[in-house]
């Protein structure tokens, strides 16, 4: 019999369901509907990105503020430019000039994992440009860590152009967007939640540890596979799924063997990488490894690179801050969430 689930534990999944950013967010502060009927992100003063002028992050290298006397209309949006010259080369190619995303965050729109969204960005300090493209960053700390590893930039925008057409058209019709500069902190507000399983292992909203994936399936032939739901285990209040009996003998008989280190949370975010380590869910499906016959998950394709470039030292502050992370999570703190 391979049904282990007890009644509570099967009453809490059907409890947990995966909500998209609408349905999540609905009344909070921090969100609200885009201020102008464009894919655009238009800011209080009625300007596309904040009236500052697109062109001079190309051609000055340096964030510009627009002139009110210098103007013109895209997608339904007002952009400001600092000379004549800007606003002629605006014309001719916006495309070329326009921030990616409507210059929503790039990091947000990718989604990490679950569905994209658009998010508020800082365009006076929290910009780059890659292979020509400007992006637009929530935060000067990730437009700073992004100068430095513009590698991380590319595998963002993989996903982000996934997201863009559907979050592109829910602006259009309404859709909420998420403004930080209403919250006191960059940081803080939806991303942080509570645990969803009384358990140190991370459960996604499907209410499987690791979002059903197949732990021993990373052993056994090396691939992200999703378990079948006939095919479950309970261990440590979490319920894992299999894609084989097999799989599921080999986990019972050792499941240390198999579960991934620190909970399935972010083993980068994990080790704090020079700061304190925290709970941040990962993508089990393709930002995976194994190192020394552990497994280990990450934030995103980005992160995992970053976490693998210096393993030894991560994977060393790692072990310590799992014993302190491991029993605040137990005790309810909230963790990092990028999936709705």
């Amino acid at each position: 019999m391979l049904m282990l689930s007890t009644p509570i534990l099967l009453s809490a999944q059907k409890m947990i369901k995966k909500y998209s950013v609408q349905e999540y967010v609905k009344d909070r502060k921090d969100w609200k509907t885009n201020l102008s009927n464009s894919e655009i992100m238009v800011l209080e003063n009625g300007y596309a990105i904040g009236g500052y002028d697109p062109v001079a992050y190309f051609t000055k290298e340096k964030a510009l503020k627009g002139k009110e006397s210098i103007k013109s209309e895209w997608k339904n949006a007002t952009w400001l430019f600092a000379s004549e010259e800007h606003k002629n080369l605006f014309e001719k190619s916006p495309g070329k000039y326009a921030p990616q995303y409507g210059g929503w965050s790039l990091t947000h729109m990718s989604g990490d994992g679950g569905e994209g969204f658009a998010a508020r960005t800082r365009p006076e300090d929290s910009w780059i440009i890659v292979e020509d493209k400007l992006y637009m960053i929530h935060m000067v700390e990730w437009a700073n860590h992004f100068r430095k590893n513009k590698d991380y930039v590319k595998n963002y925008a993989k996903y982000a152009e996934e997201q863009w057409p559907q979050v592109s058209k829910s602006l259009k019709i309404g859709a909420k967007t998420f403004w930080p500069s209403l919250y006191d902190k960059d940081y803080g507000s939806h991303e942080m939640r509570p645990i969803l399983a009384q358990t140190e292992f991370m459960v996604l909203h499907n209410g499987y540890a690791i979002g059903g994936y197949d732990p021993v399936a990373y052993f056994e032939i090396g691939e992200a596979t999703k378990g079948k739901e006939e095919i479950n285990y309970e261990w440590m209040g979490a319920n894992w799924l299999f894609s084989s009996k097999k799989h599921y003998e080999l986990f019972k008989a050792n499941p240390e063997n198999y579960a991934p280190q620190y909970g399935g949370w972010c083993s980068y975010g994990m080790s704090g990488h020079g700061s304190d380590g925290y709970g941040a869910q990962s993508r089990p499906n393709d930002s995976w490894s194994i190192v020394d016959d552990k497994l280990y998950l990450n934030w995103s394709p980005g992160v995992k690179q970053a976490f693998l470039k210096g393993k030894d030292k991560y994977i060393s502050d790692a072990n310590k801050e799992w014993q302190k992370v491991r029993k605040d999570i137990l005790k309810g703190k909230e963790v990092h969430w990028k999936y709705f």
